[in-house]
């Protein structure tokens, strides 16, 4: 994790890779599809203040993005931000 103001605000970010855990298992409350520079993802507000962003990773993994923060709807937007920066870095072709 790592700490960082903005605006005001603080927050706590991670960024980790889930392998054996795919986006398709994602069923909890509140959960949204969404695409990240093309790459299929799905983001998930987990708590009054943090959002968790899934990118897939092939099919049998993810790359995932969390953000503690101040409420959900900015941690979430915050954790878009990191997955437009993190998914070019990610292969384009796994397996």
């Amino acid at each position: 994790m790592c700490a960082y103001s903005a605006s005001g605000v603080r927050h706590s970010v991670g960024v980790g890779i889930r392998d054996g855990r795919n986006i398709g298992v994602v069923t909890e409350p509140g959960a949204r599809t969404a695409e990240v520079n093309g790459r299929k993802a799905v983001s998930v507000p987990t708590t009054p203040w943090s959002c968790l962003l899934m990118l897939a990773l092939g099919e049998t993994a993810r790359v995932e993005v969390i953000v503690i923060g101040d409420g959900n709807e900015n941690a979430c937007e915050t954790a878009r931000k990191l997955g437009d920066v993190v998914e070019p870095r990610l292969p384009k072709r796994v397996g």
